[in-house]
């Protein structure tokens, strides 16, 4: 269990009184939130129930996705799951209408928390459940001010009603505005998606596959950089037992989610589907 000495996401708005956030800001938050919601999605676990309060920070504000009490894992990619689960205001139109869903269920929750991030409000309000439920399904959000024309089309997409339109995480990492954001705000995909096939394959009982490599000479691990730090040996040996330790943590960390989604897809079969 990791402690987050900045609270969750919903604090973090609430303490801003009514200040516009900084579009870096925003960016740097869905980026950070984009990378976890992948890391699960990758996994096939659907959260189903993202939302503000369920966005922990850390140290310098660093995105950690919390509360997975009411996640489920999916027996294959493709599957689709029934049960009517998630805080009304970041439910999805499909959710609404009962109808079977997926990952995009998931993907509309965080367009709702990108919303919020920009508006400090809600995307859909009503004074009910069931006049929430109409809007989700009929209504329009107000539009979006000042922001870049980027962010604000991001928003209505991942806020598509119709979910087969909706984007998938690894579609919103090859939108242009989403790749030019990461590099200039120095996330890396790369990185991200090598320590996903570790994790996998550590999960998996399997060999870790070889570290990803860059074959341009102008950009950091190149062949220059690998060569450099084989004549520093102190370096290197320092480097690669970092290495070992972080995926020895995430062996341990691995086995543990794997126990605790065992006990949640047990719960989940139990419960009530009416809730």
């Amino acid at each position: 269990m990791e402690y987050c000495e900045a609270g969750d996401l919903q604090q973090f708005l609430k303490k801003q009184n009514g200040k516009q956030l900084k579009e870096e800001r925003v960016w740097r938050f869905f980026i950070e939130m984009c990378l976890g919601l992948n890391y699960l999605h990758s996994f096939k676990i659907l959260h189903r129930d993202i939302k503000s309060m369920n966005i922990f920070l850390g140290k310098d504000n660093q995105v950690k996705i919390g509360d997975l009490g009411v996640a489920r894992q999916l027996v294959q990619t493709n599957a689709m799951a029934e049960t009517v689960v998630g805080t009304p205001y970041y439910l999805s139109p499909e959710l609404c209408e009962e109808k079977p869903y997926n990952h995009k269920s998931d993907i509309w929750s965080l367009g709702c928390v990108l919303y919020e991030l920009c508006t400090f409000h809600y995307p859909f309000e009503a004074m009910n459940r069931m006049a929430l439920m109409v809007k989700i399904l009929k209504g329009r959000p107000n539009a979006i001010m000042g922001y870049s024309e980027g962010l604000r089309k991001l928003s209505k997409e991942l806020l598509n009603k119709d979910q087969r339109k909706r984007p998938s995480l690894p579609e919103i990492f090859r939108m242009e505005s989403m790749k030019e954001k990461m590099k200039q705000l120095g996330y890396s995909l790369e990185d991200h998606l090598q320590q996903l096939s570790e994790h996998k394959a550590i999960a998996q009982g399997k060999p870790l596959p070889p570290p990803r490599t860059n074959q341009s000479a102008d950009k950091p691990g190149t062949a220059q950089e690998s060569s450099r730090d084989m004549n520093k040996p102190e370096e290197a040996a320092t480097k690669q037992r970092k290495l070992n330790s972080n995926r020895g943590q995430a062996a341990v960390g691995l086995k543990a989610a794997e126990k605790r989604n065992n006990l949640l897809m047990q719960k989940n079969n139990n419960a009530d589907p009416n809730i």
